[in-house]
């Protein structure tokens, strides 16, 4: 929790891998055309039981995992990916 007398900006680089490392929601980032994941918190890998070098070495397939009626909102997602594009979304 973060309030404007609680930290400055220049806190955040280190508030916010304090916060993914805490969090249990599953946090995944990818990049490139073929989005490939670059990170994923601690929450994905016992959430998914892969280790971090697992789902690092598996490119793009992750997104095959994802619950074939969620498939329509991800590919929007990576499909149109920009800073006023954030949402928050669940996936199964």
């Amino acid at each position: 929790h973060m309030t404007a007398d609680s930290g400055s900006p220049s806190d955040l680089p280190i508030q916010l891998p304090q916060f993914l490392d805490a969090t249990t929601d599953v946090v995944l980032c990818c990049d490139g055309p073929d989005h490939r994941l670059i990170y994923l918190n601690p929450s994905a890998v016992r959430t998914f039981g892969h280790s971090v070098a697992e789902f690092l070495n598996i490119g793009s397939s992750w997104t095959s995992a994802v619950h074939e009626d969620d498939k329509a909102i991800l590919s929007s997602l990576l499909e149109n990916p920009s800073p006023s594009n954030r949402s928050a979304v669940t996936l199964r």
